[in-house]
């Protein structure tokens, strides 16, 4: 269904598009960045996935098997190759149709592929704003649990967001999808 490749200089007008409103911004950047997204701040974040073999960040773009069409970004950062962590984050689909498609599932599915079987790593955290729960119901059914609650860590405008962390390992994740698989087997 999906299929992740290294996010370009060419992918940046499209995913600046899809950034449009400074919640959007909020909840999919924390204060990583500035809204309005502009092309010389993510430029910045490429130049942090240069790294040969082993770059700290990676950026992807999450493009349909079937026709290539770009429909979500996802990265990954703070990559610890001594320690086997990695956090998942700035994970997007970017078309309201698009959404709720099991696209967003998928696209983390194989960025979590490419973490345990490419990178080798053993860990992977994330945080989600408590308000944003289509992401969070993304994040479980892809195998991930809360193991932290961070009351109001963040305002926007007169709200106040508080962030689950959720955690996910490498054997868990590879129990939950080979439960997956069999239910979805019938056996």
């Amino acid at each position: 269904m999906i299929k992740l490749r290294k996010f370009e200089e060419t992918d940046i007008a499209r995913l600046i598009n899809w950034i449009h409103d400074a919640r959007v911004m909020a909840q999919w950047a924390r204060q990583q960045y500035q809204y309005p997204l502009d092309r010389a701040q993510l430029l910045k974040s490429i130049e942090r996935t240069r790294g040969g073999d082993r770059p700290a960040h990676c950026m992807f773009t999450a493009c349909r098997q079937d026709d290539i069409t770009a429909v979500g970004h996802i990265e990954l950062m703070s990559i610890d190759y001594g320690n086997g962590i990695a956090r998942l984050g700035r994970v997007l689909i970017g078309q309201d149709e698009d959404r709720g498609k099991g696209m967003g599932t998928a696209m983390v599915a194989e960025a979590l592929h490419y973490t345990f079987n490419t990178l080798g790593l053993t860990e992977v955290k994330l945080g989600v704003f408590d308000c944003n729960q289509q992401a969070m119901d993304c994040f479980r059914k892809s195998g991930f649990a809360e193991y932290e609650f961070r009351e109001n860590v963040q305002q926007f405008d007169d709200e106040s967001w508080s962030l689950v962390m959720m955690k996910l390992s490498r054997h868990e994740f590879m129990e939950y999808h080979y439960r997956k698989t069999l239910s979805e087997s019938g056996t």
